[in-house]
C-alpha cells in the first residue's frame, strides 16, 4: 500500500495492533455469539463475492482468460479505473437481503433472544422479521444466488463488453503456447 514508508516489520507491527484493537477473543467469548454473529455475518459478504466471481469465470467467460488483459491499464479487465461498477451493484444488493437479519441478530445478542426481539414490535412486522431471520440462516447461499443472477444480468444487458471476442483471443494465445 505504502512500500516506501510501510516495510516488513512496519508492516507486521500495524497488522498485530489491528488485531487486538479488533478484540477477537470478544468474538470468541461465546460460541453462539462467534457462530451465528461473526460466522453468518462473514458469510454473508463472501457469498456475493463467490457468486459474482463463479458468474464471471464460469458463466460469462466459459473458463478462458486473457492473461496479457490481467496487466494491462486498458485492458478488457480495466472497466473503470478498474472497478467494474456492476459487481459492485451485485456484491451490494447480494448482501442486501441478509442485513435485517444479521441487525436482529446483533441487537439481540445471540440467536436464541431473536424470537423475543420479533414478539416485541409491531404485529404488522412480526412476519416480515421472521423472513428476514430465516434468509439469514442461508446468508452464504441467499447472497450468492442474489450476486450471481444479478451480475449475470447486469453483464449481459448493461456492459459493452464482448465475452465471446475474449473467448477467441484467449483461445489463439492458448493455441500459440
Amino acid at each position: 500500500m505504502w512500500p516506501q514508508r510501510i516495510n516488513f516489520q512496519i508492516g507486521g507491527t500495524i497488522t498485530g495492533i489491528i488485531g487486538i484493537v479488533m478484540m477477537p477473543w470478544k468474538v470468541m467469548e461465546k460460541a453462539g455469539t462467534y457462530i451465528f454473529t461473526w460466522l453468518v455475518g462473514y458469510s454473508a459478504l463472501l457469498g456475493p463475492i463467490a457468486g459474482i466471481m463463479v458468474c464471471d469465470f464460469w458463466v460469462l467467460r466459459r473458463r478462458h482468460l486473457n492473461v496479457r488483459d490481467l496487466y494491462a491499464v486498458d485492458g478488457a479487465y480495466a472497466y473503470c479505473h478498474g472497478i467494474n461498477r456492476w459487481a459492485v451493484y451485485a456484491l451490494a444488493l447480494g448482501v442486501l437481503p441478509n442485513l435485517p437479519g444479521f441487525l436482529m441478530v446483533s441487537v439481540a445478542g445471540k440467536v436464541d433472544d431473536v424470537p423475543l426481539l420479533i414478539a416485541h414490535l409491531p404485529p404488522w412486522l412480526q412476519g416480515v422479521a421472521a423472513g428476514f431471520d430465516t434468509i439469514y440462516s442461508f446468508a452464504w447461499l441467499v447472497g450468492f444466488l442474489v450476486a450471481f443472477f444479478l451480475y449475470w444480468t447486469f453483464m449481459a444487458c448493461f456492459a459493452p463488453h464482448s465475452f465471446e471476442a475474449d473467448r477467441r483471443e484467449a483461445e489463439r494465445e492458448s493455441g500459440a503456447n
